[in-house]
């Protein structure tokens, strides 16, 4: 089930927000445990299995027998055991046995593989890395000792489950405490219109518009030239950032429907003025994650490049399995590392032109995203066509153009003041084109896919 779907817009949370409101307050918690689990459930009973085996083990491992004691070590190492062992299993193994010669796939077989055939349960990502961040914040005496139903919820719950943000234990722990006295508020059930509505609007009408505008590009990489190759990267690069950006809105509204503030994830990325300002703005809450979870403790700036060289590399292959990912990894290692050796240098030049030269560079690490290496070598060896190849249309050209002028002037919070205006003409106009806007969702529905970072 997905946010961008009408069985969960006008079934799944009516009856989800209803079944939670008239429930007696002390079992509040559980209702929204069911209602996650449910939500979870439509990708399969087996990735269901997975999240709760992984959260029992941590549970088991972390705080099972300790009272309020600082797990140990060997604890923590155990805990972690098994999320990790099955992210590895369900994402990486495909990838890391095809670099063995011996062992060969029956490509041409039907037969089911225990290796090549199993599907990644959605969202695995991010709910491993939440339940490494608890373990280590246990470690640190960060947290204490939590109830399992609401470390559950924790893991569980359906806004944030499958694509983030991803989330910490002390951030949420006050919302999973208050649910038994939350009321909705006039101004939060308007925030959560707003961050939803403007989430799905995001999605289904910006991302899934320059989607299908891109598709005969993407078929077609030896084909593309210069003005194909140009429209595809920056098209994506405005498609992906939609699609991403859309979901987090869609989750943060969510969260606010039921007492909780997600950690905002995306702030005006490709208005940055370098790539080190891009990773403070771009999928924020990874990169808060790796920053405290990976880069501080390996020593941080006292071994720069080591360090951003490990976390760049793990990033690209959170993201994927995959040599693509790699290589986009280690693209983005080079920026960074490139501009922390010219900033002087980069940052003497107009803002604009930083900003420019940024979102370039950014755009063309997202083809990486977009064709496997061999694909992506085409794609550029086309740029030597005389005559520029693939030609977009006029309709793309200014599809992309008023998209691109949206990602970079679009802000949340502006829309959210207007709403909660005490000016009463500026809300009664905010509401009208608030319901507009969802009117326009509804339209190009049944034109709209999953989103890309489902498979991360």
């Amino acid at each position: 089930m997905i946010f961008n779907e009408l069985g969960f817009i006008f079934l799944f949370l009516p009856l989800c927000f209803f079944v939670f409101s008239i429930s007696k307050k002390a079992v509040r918690k559980y209702i929204l445990i069911a209602f996650s689990f449910m939500f979870y459930g439509f990708a399969g009973v087996e990735h269901l299995f997975v999240l709760i085996a992984s959260v029992i083990w941590v549970s088991v491992c972390i705080d099972f027998g300790g009272g309020e004691v600082q797990p140990s070590r060997l604890r923590v190492f155990m805990a972690t055991l098994f999320p990790i062992s099955a992210l590895v299993f369900f994402k990486y193994t495909n990838f890391i046995l095809s670099h063995f010669s011996f062992i060969e796939f029956a490509a041409i077989s039907n037969d089911f593989n225990l290796f090549s055939n199993v599907i990644l349960p959605a969202g695995i990502s991010f709910f491993t890395f939440q339940l490494i961040g608890y373990c280590v914040d246990r470690r640190t005496k960060l947290i204490r000792k939590v109830n399992f139903s609401d470390l559950m919820l924790f893991i569980s719950f359906f806004p944030q489950l499958v694509a983030g943000p991803i989330a910490r234990f002390s951030e949420l722990s006050k919302p999973i405490e208050n649910l038994t006295n939350f009321s909705l508020s006039w101004q939060k059930f308007n925030e959560f219109l707003i961050y939803f509505t403007f989430g799905l609007f995001l999605k289904v009408v910006c991302a899934d518009t320059l989607g299908h505008s891109l598709e005969q590009f993407k078929q077609s990489p030896s084909d593309l030239g210069f003005y194909g190759l140009g429209f595809l990267t920056f098209g994506y690069s405005f498609q992906i950032y939609f699609d991403f950006f859309g979901y987090s809105l869609c989750a943060i509204g969510l969260g606010k429907l039921f007492g909780f503030e997600l950690t905002v994830n995306f702030i005006n990325p490709y208005s940055a003025l370098n790539p080190k300002d891009f990773w403070r703005r771009w999928h924020v809450s990874l990169s808060r994650f790796i920053r405290d979870y990976l880069y501080i403790p390996l020593g941080g700036n006292q071994k720069y490049a080591r360090n951003l060289f490990l976390v760049f590399l793990i990033c690209g292959l959170w993201h994927g399995a995959g040599h693509s990912f790699l290589i986009w990894g280690f693209f983005h290692f080079l920026l960074v590392s490139g501009y922390s050796v010219f900033s002087v240098q980069w940052d003497k030049q107009h803002r604009l032109v930083q900003t420019t030269v940024n979102f370039c560079l950014v755009s063309i690490g997202w083809l990486f995203f977009v064709f496997p290496i061999n694909d992506l070598l085409i794609a550029f060896s086309s740029l030597k066509l005389s005559d520029g190849g693939m030609l977009p249309t006029l309709e793309n050209i200014l599809l992309l153009v008023v998209f691109g002028a949206f990602a970079f002037k679009f802000k949340i919070e502006e829309v959210c003041l207007l709403i909660n205006s005490q000016n009463e003409s500026l809300r009664l106009i905010s509401g009208v084109g608030i319901g507009l806007v969802f009117f326009i969702c509804l339209l190009f529905m049944s034109e709209s896919g999953t989103f890309i970072y489902f498979r991360f």
